[in-house]
């Protein structure tokens, strides 16, 4: 049973599983997704004109359908941070060094003693 299991959700691709875990663990408010359905396969690296202007009507229509959410996600990450937020991601973004310090003002007092 485990190696049927395991066959089955090594076909699913990374991206799914991944979004699968992220939808389940974030709030609707917080974890967002979008998918926009392409009506031609593009490269990344495309250069022709008409299929460049296919994209921008794919976005366009993408958009127009998707106005509630789009804007659910513009007013997620224009929100006002809390406190408590803004003291995490401080301490998100200085973490390495006050390990640093706290490591190095260890050393010191061992070798005080």
């Amino acid at each position: 049973m485990f190696n049927t299991m395991l066959t089955y959700f090594m076909k699913i691709p990374v991206c799914v599983a991944v979004h699968s875990i992220l939808k389940d663990v974030y709030s609707p408010s917080v974890y967002f997704r979008f998918q926009p359905k392409l009506t031609e396969d593009i490269n990344i690296d495309e250069s022709n004109l008409d299929k460049l202007h296919l994209l921008c009507q794919n976005a366009e229509q993408f958009i127009l359908e998707h106005k509630d959410v789009l804007g659910a996600a513009a007013s997620s990450l224009t929100r006002k941070k809390r406190p408590h937020q803004m003291v995490h991601d401080w301490f998100q973004g200085h973490w390495d060094k006050l390990a640093h310090v706290i490591q190095n003002n260890s050393i010191q007092f061992r070798r005080k003693l």
